[in-house]
């Protein structure tokens, strides 16, 4: 229906440029934590995210194993590592039955574990930052993790590092880094899937002895969560219209 009106179209016309200003101004940029693991409390350890502060518009998946990792320890995080200083629980993760001395061979073989992070609809959301805590069982190979996802096809890490602290030494290596440069992981709207692959150095023969321990797994960026004005046009409409309707009545 035309809106002979002109005043009703003027009205209109103000109204839409107002609401998408506001969608615009309703859609910046917000800075979140996208997903956090601090793997529970020593009475209830956990694979399951962390509750605390969850982020608006975007769900994370609890963490599961890859095919190949020694999930023993995994799936019920060790107890407490004192000699870490910590009594509260992580994630120790090796290969199994198979031979991993790199990343490459922890690909090969699908020692890794993962979660999900999925937005809501209309939702989009940026990754800035990876931080984690990572310790060795022993001094005696090197020990690797790598953050592979699957916007990057999981081909080669995002980030990776060589684990240099062991359990003996007292405490865990502070790793991560930034995301920021990877275009792939910005403004991202669809489910994305984490892996940890984890290179347990295991020497000429599988050695399920050793393990990658991780803890505190978090990782920051920025959300935009649209607001909905379709309705709010749609109301503005019916009102212009009550007047015609209003005055055809009257005519009659």
């Amino acid at each position: 229906m035309r809106l002979k009106n002109r005043n009703c179209r003027t009205t209109l016309a103000a109204t839409a440029g107002g609401a998408m200003l506001s969608l615009a101004l309703a859609s910046a940029s917000q800075a979140a934590i996208i997903a956090s693991f601090g793997f529970g409390t020593l009475a209830t350890p956990t694979l399951a995210p962390d509750a605390v502060n969850p982020t608006p518009g975007i769900t994370v998946s609890a963490i599961t194993a890859g095919a190949g990792i020694d999930m023993a320890t995994a799936t019920a995080p060790s107890a407490t590592s004192p000699s870490y200083n910590t009594t509260a629980p992580m994630l120790s993760a090796g290969a199994g039955t198979n031979v991993v001395n790199s990343l490459d061979n922890a690909e090969t073989n699908n020692v890794y574990f993962t979660f999900t992070i999925t937005p809501d609809a209309g939702v989009t959301f940026s990754l800035d930052t990876l931080s984690l805590l990572a310790g060795r069982s022993a001094a005696s190979s090197t020990r690797q993790w790598g953050f592979y996802t699957s916007a990057t096809g999981y081909t080669v890490p995002v980030l990776s590092d060589t684990i240099t602290q062991s359990r003996g030494d007292g405490s865990l290596d502070s790793d991560g880094g930034s995301l920021v440069s990877t275009l792939a992981l910005q403004n991202i709207s669809a489910p994305l899937v984490v892996r940890f692959y984890i290179n347990p150095g295991t020497g000429g023969s599988a050695n399920a002895g050793r393990k990658v321990d991780i803890d505190n797994i978090m990782i920051t960026g920025t959300t935009v969560i649209p607001e909905p004005v379709s309705l709010a046009l749609l109301g503005l409409g019916g009102l212009c219209l009550l007047p015609r309707r209003q005055r055809r009545v009257e005519k009659a």
